[in-house]
C-alpha cells in the first residue's frame, strides 16, 4: 500500500507534466498566430507610411502649383486692369468727340459704354464748347 500514493503521486506528477506540455504547445501555436498577424500589422503600417508619404508630396506639389497660379492670375489681374483703363481712356475721348459733334448724354451712354453720371459729366464739361463754337461760327 505504500506503492499505491507514491503511484498516485507519480501519475499525477505525470498529468501535470503532460497538461503543462500540452499549454506549452497551444501557447506555441498562439504565439506564431501572434508573431504572424504582427507582421501582417507591420506591413500594413509600412504601407500606410508610404500612402501618407505619397500624399504629402501631392500636397506639396499642389500646393506649389496653387501658388503658381495664385500667382498669374494677379499678373493677369494687373494686366486686365491696365487694358480696363486704356479701354475707359479711349471710351472717355470717343464720348468727348460725340459730345463735341453735339451728342446726348443718353446716345454717349449707348454708343461709349460710360454711365450717366460719367455722360453729364462730360456734357457739362464738353458740351457747351461745341454750343460756343457753333455761336462762334454762326457770327
Amino acid at each position: 500500500m505504500t506503492n499505491e500514493p507514491e503511484l498516485m503521486l507519480a501519475l499525477v506528477a505525470g498529468s501535470v507534466v503532460v497538461m503543462a506540455l500540452g499549454f506549452a504547445a497551444i501557447a506555441l501555436r498562439s504565439q506564431r498566430r501572434l508573431r504572424a498577424r504582427l507582421a501582417a500589422c507591420e506591413q500594413s503600417i509600412a504601407q500606410v507610411e508610404q500612402a501618407i508619404q505619397s500624399s504629402a508630396a501631392l500636397f506639396a506639389d499642389t500646393e506649389a502649383r496653387l501658388t503658381a497660379t495664385r500667382e498669374q492670375m494677379d499678373q493677369l489681374v494687373m494686366r486686365q486692369g491696365a487694358i480696363d483703363a486704356t479701354g475707359h481712356k479711349a471710351a472717355f475721348q470717343q464720348a468727348i468727340a460725340l459730345m463735341r459733334r453735339g451728342a446726348s448724354a443718353a446716345e454717349l451712354v449707348s454708343v461709349c459704354g460710360v454711365s450717366q453720371g460719367e455722360a453729364r459729366l462730360i456734357e457739362t464739361m464738353y458740351g457747351g464748347q461745341s454750343i460756343g463754337a457753333a455761336e462762334v461760327r454762326a457770327n
